[in-house]
């Protein structure tokens, strides 16, 4: 149920990775994953007074979820990710020039994103059934490069539904129908300083829902024919149809 492993190697980097899983009854199921790295020591092996790799301290979690009963069946995934680095110019370098300006990077990332799915089946024989799969993600990063701050957040919802089924009884020809939503938003800055306004903003936000149909005839499990039309709106693009 539950598994271990510890690293430090040479370079003072030291790493934890731990995962576990779990039956909680006949249809309840889940399962965690964790792990933790941090590199705190500073490289300069060819002494240019910058470091070779990133310092920093990364913490990623991630738990799932899975239940089945008879015809319906879920999963359900959330993860969570935390990562800081620090690059640029040593603490050597910034002792043996102190009346300069040390260039630094500093890149602070936070994540969180999911999904779930869900799937129901109304008629085996005819294979009619229908899934319902949601995502969402969340993703800022700070960061600094030099002089130079560039902020961004972007986030993300996506919600797709699908129906389909066999109508007749040697299940020759398949129906497939879908339905989706997909958002988009975007926040971005760049600027010299964080006190003062950006030489580059952007803020957008995207959306577009559209609609699917797709026919499949088979025969003999020899001879696989499929037509299928897509159409989707979007605010920034408009209408579009995409034939297959």
């Amino acid at each position: 149920p539950i598994a271990l492993n510890l690293m430090l190697n040479s370079e003072l980097c030291a790493e934890l990775n731990a995962t576990g899983g779990w039956n909680l009854n006949d249809h309840l199921s889940t399962g965690v994953m964790l792990q933790y790295r941090n590199e705190s020591m500073e490289h300069d092996q060819n002494n240019d007074g910058f470091m070779d790799m990133p310092k920093g301290n990364r913490i990623n979690l991630l738990n799932r979820w899975y239940y089945t009963d008879h015809d319906y069946t879920m999963q359900l995934l959330v993860r969570g990710l935390y990562d800081d680095r620090q690059g640029g110019q040593t603490k050597t370098w910034r002792a043996n020039n102190a009346d300069k300006t040390p260039y630094d990077i500093d890149i602070a990332t936070v994540r969180i994103d999911g999904f779930l799915k869900n799937g129901y089946v109304f008629d085996h024989d005819r294979g009619t059934s229908i899934g319902i799969i949601a995502s969402g993600a969340y993703h800022r990063q700070n960061s600094l490069y030099g002089s130079t701050h560039y902020d961004a957040t972007q986030g993300n919802a996506y919600l797709n539904a699908l129906f389909q089924t066999y109508f007749d009884d040697e299940n020759r020809h398949k129906l497939t129908t879908g339905l989706s939503f997909n958002y988009d938003f975007y926040d971005e800055r760049l600027a010299t300083n964080r006190l003062t306004n950006g030489l580059f903003d952007n803020i957008r936000n995207e959306f577009t829902p559209g609609l699917s149909a797709e026919y499949d005839f088979k025969y003999d499990e020899k001879l696989s024919l499929l037509v299928g039309v897509r159409a989707d709106w979007s605010n920034y693009y408009g209408l579009f149809c995409t034939p297959r």
